[in-house]
């Protein structure tokens, strides 16, 4: 498994499988049925009442449903593809790429436009309820945050490469793990409050 996604009120779940399937339960969890064909699935994300999801194929296109997985239709052109979040409405969509771009789109996914860019592959993504927050890590050990619909970026962390990644639904709220073996004698969780510009760290010696 590479990656899972929840609605907002839990009852509808979506499980991609690399080199699998795609997997959606609408009754918690307690039965799952496959959708879509085999691809490589790197990353999968909800709107939060299901019915717009979205997964992107590692060495392929993101892929998407408007009717909660019935069908599905190409969005993206070929990428290289690495991480994907979904806003509470659907509309707003943020993908990482393996090879230097963040890509962000504002029609359910339909068109996407390349908005930060490094050398590095964008392993994390997040992004907050309205699709205004976004957050972002490379694995050059950065992390980025954007407060416009990702148009503008700035660096809010720089201490090892970010295993996980996550955002509260109103942006301000930022959590990240570094594992032990990042280059630093982390192995922390990070905390900020303040949307990425003051940070604290809590446990220690930990492999995330």
């Amino acid at each position: 498994w590479s990656a899972l996604a929840m609605t907002a009120d839990g009852r509808t779940l979506a499980a991609s499988a690399y080199g699998g399937q795609l997997w959606l339960s609408h009754d918690s969890g307690s039965t799952w049925t496959p959708v879509e064909t085999t691809r490589e699935w790197i990353a999968v994300g909800l709107s939060s009442d299901g019915r717009q999801i979205a997964a992107a194929d590692k060495h392929g296109r993101i892929h998407g449903s408007e009717d909660g997985g019935q069908t599905w239709t190409p969005r993206s052109a070929p990428g290289e593809w690495r991480s994907l979040a979904v806003s509470a409405s659907g509309q707003f969509m943020v993908a990482g790429t393996d090879h230097g771009a963040v890509h962000f789109s504002d029609d359910y996914g339909h068109t996407w436009t390349p908005r930060a860019s490094s050398e590095g592959a964008w392993y994390r993504v997040a992004i907050s309820a309205d699709g205004q927050h976004v957050a972002a890590a490379n694995s050059g050990s950065f992390a980025f945050t954007s407060d416009d619909w990702g148009i503008t970026w700035a660096q809010r962390f720089r201490e090892g490469p970010v295993n996980s990644l996550t955002m509260s639904g109103d942006g301000l709220a930022l959590a990240l793990a570094i594992p032990m073996d990042g280059g630093l004698p982390d192995g922390k969780v990070h905390l900020s409050t303040d949307a990425g510009a003051t940070w604290s760290s809590h446990l220690q010696d930990q492999t995330w």
